[in-house]
């Protein structure tokens, strides 16, 4: 793996284990810029990537308490079939305009995370809501080969009434159903996907996502979203540039 490539992989794991999403969004332009990947392949790689590091991070959280499993499968209710829909839909959009796109879904995502304050758990749960917002992560999962935690566990806490911790052990699992919808809808699809670059980079993306769940309790969350969504602001910047 390329250097840059590696420590993707790693930031990428410890985001999903820390914060229940935010690394995922890199994962597409890492594969594409520093794994040599051609985009469509790139999105399709990417939800393997993605969803094995999730399911792994899941496990993790479980184990530790701290993972509602009857939110996670509300959420995917709608979010898998969502996911199924975007990717049949991503294949009609040309490569160029996918990456902008994505570089666009970033700047969005990237200012989120930095404007966004700490939420506290509403315990009022609305199931049409959290189900209404399963359909839209899920679209933005499959259509772009992404895990949409950074949207995942705001609407956890403030739609499901979640604790923050639950909701970022609960993101991931959502993540892993979503990707694994994401994934049976381009299965059929003539894009090929170099096996070889996505396991190496899931291996990697997964034994940083044991880092990640590791620091939950050992490093600030706010501190480190905010230093990562500068990170997500510069790389759309670099792509909208590049392909611009």
């Amino acid at each position: 793996m390329h250097a840059i490539s590696f420590a993707a992989a790693v930031a990428i794991g410890i985001s999903l284990g820390l914060l229940g999403g935010g690394g995922s969004i890199l994962t597409v332009p890492a594969l594409v810029y520093w794994g040599g990947l051609p985009p469509l392949e790139a999105t399709y790689s990417s939800l393997v990537v993605v969803g094995l590091t999730s399911a792994s991070a899941a496990l993790q959280h479980g184990f530790r308490g701290h993972l509602n499993l009857r939110a996670a499968l509300l959420f995917a209710a709608t979010g898998i079939p969502a996911s199924f829909a975007g990717s049949l839909a991503s294949r009609r959009i040309p490569e160029k305009t996918l990456l902008i796109l994505f570089a666009c879904v970033m700047v969005v995502a990237g200012i989120a995370m930095l404007l966004r304050r700490s939420y506290q758990p509403s315990g009022d749960t609305s199931v049409g809501r959290v189900l209404t917002a399963g359909i839209g992560v899920g679209i933005l999962t499959g259509f772009f080969g992404v895990g949409g935690g950074f949207l995942v566990v705001p609407t956890l806490v403030l739609f499901a009434g979640l604790p923050m911790a639950d909701a970022v052990g609960t993101s991931v699992a959502v993540i892993a159903f979503n990707c694994a919808g994401g994934f049976a809808g381009r299965f059929s699809s003539a894009a090929p996907i170099h096996w070889l670059t996505t396991l190496e980079f899931s291996l990697v993306a997964i034994a940083g996502s044991f880092v990640g769940a590791f620091l939950v309790a050992k490093i600030p969350v706010l501190a480190l979203r905010r230093l990562f969504a500068v990170f997500v602001l510069a790389v759309a910047a670099f792509m909208i540039v590049r392909e611009a």
